[in-house]
């Protein structure tokens, strides 16, 4: 009941905004509005309640609320417990003229209700006329014109089905007569004959649920028609006839017939969104602005570019695009304040890079030109972003091209891949379940505090770098203090040690590694060789879905409530994900954990122009997180077969496969040929044997030999779900039942630990039932 406790036969009142009742909501309360307006709110309308009225009247027979019930003005309403839809009578305290208000109430309602059916049946009654005209013109303009169109047959698939919602007109009769009865009619008929009040409710109810049934199928319906006219994708009649006119118009012919056309579907367009955002708040103006602008763009002479790109965009859209790209190298050099010979410097280098990626990188000098553009690249990052921190909101757009997205000029691309780059970062944002990052919110962090510093390639973090910069030289306590403060030298560091070095690995090819992203390096679409947040979000829920425990972290917890006695407990910590702006096929597994703290966060770093296999690419990163997070954890007895742990168990098997009993001679041989593939590097095998782990043993596929199957089984367990499929499995039997009883061992004993905590009055706190569930998957 919104988010109060009501009493029976209390006033209580309401600012506008406030939910009374929430639909499907359990009837408790009927309210008789005192004062004010209520609005009684569906997917396809509102009905307008005023005072007198009874709100939930109609819905006491189904048990829930049918509509929310939301405050328009200022409300006073009396509160009325209800307890079963026998009679009313015991409600109101025996006052009959509440049975005969609360009749005519819901006649008021249902002719409302009436109101809203007949409206949305009218709409799709209309549209779906309009449609069928339009398709047939569709049809003969195409065999008139003699041109090659997408056929829209699923238009006439379109059913229409708006027929069977129509009112009929026994109920258009009945909401007329009774529009007519006054509240002193109603109580001569019905005050004294209450069983005959209730059946009348009951039929008034189920009347108004089939109504709002139909006007909400009537409703979809007219949406649907909608997206045969003007959808947001391409199948539709408004892309249909302006691809028409674009080959009429090449081909010197009257293009007029078929704007005329483009002219009504801009009239629909116009009419949808007006009914649609008075109605429901819902709007198509995108659209109806792209088709007004595509019919304008058609009778000039613009260019044939821009004219295709009229089915996907406005102009003002286009425009912004390129006055975004306009230029950007001079506005990014002129916005890090770069002049004089620096800026100079800037273009020249920029010029001899090019040149040598024209000249396929074949110069004696390759290598020099590419370091030293690199090193100018990446000093203008810096500047662009300490910039932007600087004035935060303020910041132009454009400048997100550049440090996010690797774009540095517009002569890269062309004027469409501007425009599709541009309304597409617009667009992009993200709040899901992950932490993930562009490269200039990843350093954003670092920048405020938020994050430390990564390791640098020698493994060093940023506190052991200045450690090793104070041995080298003589630094007084100030100047420590600005090296620890100082956020900036934290994100130089940040560019230098991570920046950098995950650029040149995603893009694997050192000898022609490029800083900046170009359209002629993305394959296909643009819009599709962007690394995409839900992407990012399936690939990581498709890792968790079968290795669930891979983020889970082991920790000391003190439990206070349970006598100070200290647990190892189990949590999930999700890796810091960020993207770097380039064209790549690999992923980078950079740093298991953050400094020394065992339970923070991983950092991996994906291509935002990713080629080739991504759940490969992942794999690849998850496999090298287990065994580097293992080594880490183990310490300096990560390969002591004495301490059990992933890391030993798998190098034992490694080191000593020619004496395993366990083993085939086929078996050996394999593992020989896969040590010599490796360059005999185990924790590559390993991570071979990961993925081979993650992608087909998952689905019962035979890919590992039965003691790694073991390893694998006893360290990086499927999820309940898998394990369950493959315990029929005899490869996979036996092992799964034998580590899943060590589980229970463990999930009964804390069971018992939580059941004797709670007996003594104290209840678990969050990060006990995090492990619970943990013992529990």
């Amino acid at each position: 009941m919104g988010d109060r406790k009501y009493q029976d036969k209390k006033i209580y009142t309401f600012e506008p905004g406030d939910v009374i009742y929430k639909k499907d909501e359990e009837v408790q309360f009927l309210a008789m509005i005192v004062e004010g307006e209520i609005n009684a709110q569906t997917v396809y309308g509102a009905i307008c309640l005023g005072a007198g009225d009874m709100i939930g009247i109609s819905d006491i027979w189904s048990g829930t609320y049918g509509f929310d019930y939301v405050a328009v003005t200022n409300v006073k309403v009396c509160m009325y417990a209800f307890t079963g839809s026998s009679l009313l009578k015991p409600v109101f305290g025996g006052e009959k003229k509440y049975l005969s208000v609360s009749v005519l109430s819901a006649i008021r309602l249902y002719k409302q209700q009436y109101s809203l059916q007949n409206q949305w049946y009218q709409r799709s009654k209309r549209a779906y006329g309009k449609l069928k005209v339009s398709y047939e013109k569709y049809k003969n303009f195409t065999k008139k014109y003699n041109v090659k169109v997408q056929s829209l047959n699923h238009i006439e698939e379109l059913e229409n089905s708006y027929q069977t919602y129509a009112p009929d007109s026994y109920t258009e009769e009945v909401v007329s007569e009774l529009s007519l009865l006054s509240l002193e009619a109603i109580e001569n008929f019905l005050g004294n004959t209450p069983y005959t009040a209730m059946s009348f409710l009951k039929m008034i109810e189920e009347s108004c649920r089939n109504m709002g049934m139909a006007a909400e199928k009537c409703m979809y319906f007219y949406e649907d028609i909608g997206k045969m006219f003007f959808g947001s994708d391409k199948d539709n009649l408004y892309t249909g006839y302006y691809e028409m006119a674009l080959q009429i118009r090449d081909g010197k012919g009257d293009i007029q017939p078929v704007v005329q056309e483009l002219e009504m579907i801009y009239a629909m367009s116009q009419t949808m969104d007006k009914e649609f955002v008075g109605i429901i708040g819902i709007s198509m103006v995108s659209q109806t602005e792209k088709i007004r602008d595509a019919i304008g763009i058609l009778q000039t002479s613009a260019e044939t570019e821009d004219v295709i790109m009229m089915t996907e965009y406005t102009a003002n859209q286009m425009l912004e695009a390129q006055n975004a790209f306009s230029g950007l190298t001079k506005k990014l050099l002129d916005y890090a304040e770069v002049t004089g010979a620096r800026k100079q410097e800037f273009m020249d280098g920029l010029t001899t890079f090019r040149m040598l990626v024209k000249n396929q990188f074949r110069a004696p000098n390759a290598v020099k030109i590419i370091h030293e553009f690199e090193t100018l690249f990446y000093e203008l990052y810096e500047a662009v972003f300490k910039r932007k921190e600087q004035e935060s909101e303020s910041a132009p757009f454009w400048t997100n091209l550049f440090l996010d997205y690797g774009i540095i000029s517009d002569t890269d691309f062309t004027k469409e891949e501007q425009v599709r780059i541009y309304n597409l970062i617009k667009e992009r944002n993200y709040e899901g379940k992950y932490k993930v990052f562009t490269i200039s919110q990843w350093l954003h962090q670092i920048y405020t505090g938020q994050r430390e510093p990564s390791r640098d390639e020698l493994g060093r973090d940023y506190k052991e770098f200045l450690q090793e910069f104070k041995k080298k030289r003589s630094v007084s306590p100030e100047e420590e203090r600005e090296y620890h403060n100082d956020m900036m030298r934290k994100v130089r560091f940040e560019i230098k040690n991570f920046f950098r070095p995950n650029s040149r690995i995603v893009y694997s090819a050192n000898a022609t590694f490029c800083p900046f992203v170009t359209g002629g390096e993305l394959a296909g679409n643009i819009a599709n060789s962007i690394l995409s947040y839900e992407r990012v979000e399936q690939l990581m829920d498709s890792v968790r879905d079968v290795d669930f425990s891979i983020f889970y972290r082991e920790y000391s917890y003190h439990d206070q409530e349970g006598g100070g006695r200290t647990l190892r407990l189990m949590t999930e910590v999700l890796p810091d994900i960020i993207l770097i702006p380039h064209v790549g096929y690999r992923g980078s597994m950079w740093q298991e954990i953050e400094g020394r703290k065992r339970v923070s966060p991983a950092r991996f770093v994906l291509p935002l122009y990713p080629q080739g296999d991504l759940q490969e690419m992942l794999l690849n990163m998850m496999g090298r997180y287990r065994w580097e997070f293992c080594r880490t954890e183990q310490g300096v007895r990560w390969n002591d077969i004495a301490e059990r742990s992933l890391t030993s168990e798998y190098f034992d098997y490694i080191q000593f496969y020619k004496k395993n009993n366990e083993l085939s001679d086929a078996n050996k041989q394999k593992l020989k040929d896969k040590l010599t593939r490796f360059r005999n590097n185990t924790s590559e095998v390993f991570i071979a044997d990961y993925i081979a782990w993650m992608k087909y043993e998952s689905e019962g596929a035979n890919r590992l030999n039965k003691v790694c199957r073991n390893i694998m089984t006893e360290y990086c367990l499927f999820s309940k779900e898998i394990r369950d499929a493959l315990k029929q499995n005899p490869m996979f039997g036996e092992v799964i039942i034998r580590v899943e009883n060590k589980r229970k061992r463990k999930e009964t004993e804390f069971s018992r630990y939580l059941l004797s905590m709670e007996k003594k009055g104290f209840q678990p706190t969050p990060e006990l039932l995090e492990h619970l569930k943990f013992l529990q998957s």
